[in-house]
């Protein structure tokens, strides 16, 4: 019996069986997907069939779980992801390659996990995206000796690296960083502090660097993006005049086969007396199989009611943004 009657026969016998499955690598990482999004889009696994990976030698993905007819992606942020939507395959490029769809079960032997000492569960994967209800295939294998899992779903876009990427930054524990340093005591024209917290006379906002790596089935690098830190400032200086300072560093990416990746950065600092604005942004955009695009207008330049717009195609990273403050005599 070929391979391609094999698969079908092991998954035939399965699917009487099909059952919700809640534990393991495979339903935490949709699980953790899910919460990065704040529910936009939550997973519901339905376990096909397992068993060892020597029994699919041979077998490409596109015979495990398919083509996707749709792709699920959104703007995975260093610890979150926004924006999940749910696009239709038809009418537009297709978000997978033939690498993609061809890759064999034992081409894993190439990247350091034998395909004979690791395990697979095929699943059906339910999303729920609003009202929406959808569902497709996804593979998860596994090799318990080397404590390694890796899940191939074409249809929600770079699901393992987006997920392991905002559990390394949770693990280190990226945040945006908020500091300030005590206003001065009393004079005879009063105490200078800044107007949403007299207390204090400089507040400063830190968004720390991270990157994120994209790769496809067999550990396939298809992008990388270095989204890079920012610092906004301000302060009160001795004659309580507002003075805004801090950094603004150029974020970067790679791309490669059909991914695109785009990077931009703005910053605009505005002394006005004793207010103050500061803008800075710095982030890129990737996009599988098209144009990414990621360009940042300033609104207003060189006035405090400055704002800023970014053009985005793809799905985007970003740090920084606008701080606006006074300061005044209580």
């Amino acid at each position: 019996m070929n391979t391609k009657l094999l698969l079908s026969a092991v998954i035939l016998a399965n699917l009487g069986n099909a059952h919700a499955s809640t534990q393991g690598y495979a339903e935490a990482l949709y699980s953790d997907y899910s919460t990065a999004s704040n529910n936009q889009v939550t997973f519901t696994l339905y376990e096909l069939a397992q068993g060892s990976m020597s029994s699919l030698k041979g077998a490409p993905i596109s015979l495990l779980i398919g083509a996707p007819s749709y792709i699920v992606s959104g703007s995975d942020h260093a610890i979150s992801i926004e924006n999940v939507k749910l696009e239709a395959v038809a009418g537009r490029k297709s978000p997978v390659d033939a690498e993609d769809l061809n890759f064999e079960v034992d081409e894993f032997d190439r990247t350091g996990y034998p395909y004979k000492q690791g395990e697979y569960r095929l699943f059906t994967v339910g999303v729920q995206i609003g009202k929406e209800l959808y569902s497709h295939k996804a593979v998860e294998f596994c090799w318990e000796k080397q404590s390694y899992c890796q899940v191939i779903d074409l249809n929600v876009d770079f699901l393992d690296s987006v997920v392991n990427g905002i559990r390394e930054q949770k693990a280190k524990g990226w945040s945006v960083l908020h500091t300030s340093t005590p206003a001065d005591t009393m004079t005879e024209a009063g105490r200078c502090g800044i107007a949403s917290n007299p207390s204090i006379k400089t507040r400063e906002e830190n968004w720390p660097a991270y990157d994120r790596v994209y790769k496809r089935g067999g550990g396939r690098v298809m992008g990388r993006i270095y989204v890079k830190s920012v610092q906004l400032g301000m302060r009160c200086d001795t004659s309580c005049n507002g003075q805004v300072y801090g950094l603004v560093n150029a974020s970067s990416g790679t791309a490669y086969g059909i991914t695109s990746t785009v990077c931009d950065m703005a910053e605009d600092k505005v002394n006005s007396g004793r207010s103050v604005r500061h803008l800075g942004v710095t982030g890129c955009a990737h996009k599988t199989n098209g144009h990414a695009q990621f360009d940042i207008s300033i609104e207003g330049l060189g006035s405090l009611a400055t704002d800023f717009d970014i053009d985005i195609q793809g799905a985007h990273h970003q740090n920084g943004g606008v701080l606006r403050e006074s300061c005044a005599f209580f």
